[in-house]
């Protein structure tokens, strides 16, 4: 192209962006975001500059820098309002909101006056009054999140779930019934009833996988792999983790979740190789130091790693409780149960 003299399509330089971004090359994303964009007005094509800031804020999201994520997409949603465009403005809020519920205490002085504002009220009033039904099922979605997190009524996460599983079938938006399913699952299992959560699990893998968000998938196959591991079946559980697809944890997000669900099931497994030693009285007590020095060291590295979903946070939780009570550390019992991602189970 070069020797030939012909200019080089601007679309090169998104699709180098997209590249990039999957390699986990940040300097090289950022470079070809702002070359795209810059190609785009000097040729006058029909793109919109509120489009260059959300792609810019949901990069700089997904490489950590949180600050400057929300500053972006609070110009995002100051541009769409400018220009009425009302798909953009809605996605923008609501990744103001899920922002604001996964990093509350990241840069509160500059998502606190956004998120005042512009609630989750206001996201499912607006998403009705402009028909927008996938984010009107979404915005349900999340009230149900957000009862799970504080702990509240039951009966009301499974209110707000139905009224999403209502509008996904009353207007046939496929590739949203994955995350209501896989809700439901989390719903089930905070309830103890792991057989109905592993149905769901099971249930959306097999019908709604290939319409569905490669995340959804990977969340699916590790709390799956997860409730194996609750019934003593490792290998299984660890044979389940390695179906996800390796392009699937190129994302910085999904090779976290993946990380995070390894360890917790590496610690299960240390704990009941423990149970197990002390039951049977094999191994001696050497093999018995060994697995409690396995549990502690996957327990401080499940403790230091940072971006931790929030179930997985709860189930770490619930299995360190377990695991103190085996060694009849009652005391340290107490303090974890005075930890947040352990307050809404008592």
């Amino acid at each position: 192209m070069l020797a030939t003299g012909t200019p080089a399509s601007h679309l090169y330089f998104y699709i180098e962006f997209l590249n990039c971004w999957r390699a986990g090359d940040y300097h090289g994303a950022f470079d070809s975001l702002h070359r795209y964009f810059d190609y785009t007005m000097h040729t006058r094509d029909r793109t919109y500059y509120q489009y260059a800031l959300l792609n810019l804020a949901i990069l700089q999201a997904d490489f950590g820098c949180h600050r400057e994520s929300v500053l972006a997409m609070r110009e995002t949603v100051n541009a769409a309002r400018e220009t009425k465009d009302m798909a953009c403005l809605s996605f923008a809020l609501s990744w103001l909101y899920h922002f604001h519920r996964a990093h509350p205490q990241e840069c509160p002085d500059v998502i606190a006056a956004t998120v005042e504002r512009e609630s989750l009220f206001l996201l499912k009033v607006k998403a009705r009054d402009w028909g927008m039904d996938h984010l009107l099922s979404m915005a349900y979605l999340s009230e149900t999140r957000q009862i799970l997190l504080a702990g509240e009524s039951i009966p009301g996460a499974f209110e707000s779930l139905y009224r999403s599983a209502q509008i996904n079938f009353t207007r046939q938006i496929r590739n949203a019934v994955g995350s209501q399913m896989l809700l439901r699952s989390t719903l089930w299992s905070r309830l103890g009833v792991t057989q109905c959560a592993w149905i769901e699990c099971e249930a959306f893998l097999s019908t709604h996988r290939e319409c569905s968000p490669s995340e959804d998938v990977a969340v699916a196959l590790c709390k799956s792999a997860y409730i194996l591991s609750m019934r003593g079946r490792f290998d299984e559980a660890f044979a389940r983790l390695d179906r996800i697809p390796h392009q699937y944890l190129r994302s910085l997000k999904i090779n976290q979740y993946w990380t995070a669900y390894s360890g917790l099931i590496k610690l299960r497994r240390a704990v009941f190789r423990y149970v197990c030693a002390i039951v049977c009285r094999g191994g001696g007590t050497d093999h018995r130091r060994n697995e409690v020095a396995a549990a502690e060291s996957l327990l401080q590295q499940l403790n230091a790693a940072k971006q931790i979903d929030a179930d997985c946070l709860l189930e770490i939780a619930v299995t360190k409780i377990e695991f103190l009570i085996r060694l009849g550390d009652y005391s340290s019992v107490g303090d974890t149960r005075s930890s947040p991602h352990t307050c809404t189970l008592f």
